[in-house]
Parts: C-alpha cells; sequence; structure tokens
C-alpha cells in the first residue's frame, strides 16, 4: 500500500475505533516481501507502518489515549491452514517479527486471521519476546475447501460431554 494511502486508511480506521490505530504491517514480514521480491526492505517497511499509525494515533487522540497495534498474520495464506509451517519455524518467525514491531514502538501485538491452533499458539510463544501486551485472533469459517471445518466441528462434537446420544 502506498503512503499516503496507508495514512489515510489507518487515520479513517482510527476515527471508527477511537481506542487503537493498527500498523499495516499483517504482510511485512521477510517471508512475505521475500515472495514479492523484496526480501530486504522488511525493517524500512514495518518502521514506516508504524510510523504512520502513531501518527493517526496522535492526530485521533484528543482526550483520549490511542494505541498503536501492531499486526501479526499467518506466515502463509490465512485461508490455507495446510501451507502453515512447523510451530517451531512459526515460533522463530514470529518473534523476530514481533521484536521488530517492539522495537519500532507499537504498543501491543495483534495476532490476527490465525487459522491452525498450532501457529497461534507459536505466534503467541514468539511474541512473548517482544515485551509487550498481546492479542489473538482466529478466522472461523463455515466450511473449507479441504474440508478442515467440517473435521473440527466432528472432532469438538466427539469430544464434548453429553449424557445423551446425539440424533442422527
Amino acid at each position: 500500500m502506498r503512503p499516503t494511502r496507508c495514512a489515510r486508511s489507518t487515520r479513517t480506521t482510527c476515527a471508527r475505533a477511537p481506542t487503537s490505530s493498527p500498523a499495516d504491517t499483517f504482510r511485512a514480514t521477510p517471508r512475505a516481501l521475500a515472495k514479492a521480491g523484496r526480501a530486504g526492505e522488511t525493517d524500512r517497511l514495518v518502521e514506516r507502518a508504524v510510523a504512520l499509525a502513531r501518527e493517526a494515533a496522535r492526530r485521533a487522540r484528543g482526550a483520549r489515549e490511542v494505541l498503536v497495534a501492531g499486526a501479526l498474520g499467518p506466515l502463509e495464506d490465512c485461508y490455507r491452514a495446510d501451507l502453515a509451517p512447523a510451530p517451531e519455524l512459526a515460533e522463530r518467525e514470529h518473534a523476530e517479527q514481533a521484536v521488530r514491531l517492539a522495537r519500532q514502538g507499537v504498543d501491543l501485538i495483534l495476532i490476527e486471521t490465525m487459522n491452525t491452533i498450532a501457529e497461534a499458539r507459536a505466534a503467541l510463544r514468539g511474541a512473548k519476546a517482544a515485551g509487550v501486551p498481546v492479542l489473538v485472533s482466529f478466522i472461523a469459517r463455515a466450511a473449507t475447501r479441504s474440508g478442515t471445518a467440517s473435521r473440527w466441528r466432528t472432532r469438538f462434537a466427539r469430544s464434548r460431554p453429553s449424557s445423551r446420544t446425539p440424533s442422527s
């Protein structure tokens, strides 16, 4: 996203959600940028995104505090759980990004749009290294191409304690 469009988008979000200003860092990771041929730009892009969010927070603040949230998304496609990296690798990459975000001055880290519990846990363990508060969110879909949601529902139904037998 271009800096002017990013700043305008962040100011709009800040005006609508008066307690936080999200830094546009969801895909500003070494892994994602390498796929785009921009591997060496991670630090510069994260620094710029956090600065734009900080400026939007300052402008929207008024009489209230507005926090800057650094986004930490899945390392691969958030709608393709089958592409999630191994937990050890995910934890290491999320830790590097979380520390990068904290170094740039975010007030908190938002681990968002997670599609597997394993990667969410890895991201949370990694984000602890940053020393700032962390929030986690997940995606929820009724069905996926791989049938993952259907399998989750089946496992959940089998694991729930129940005194009666489910009807067919």
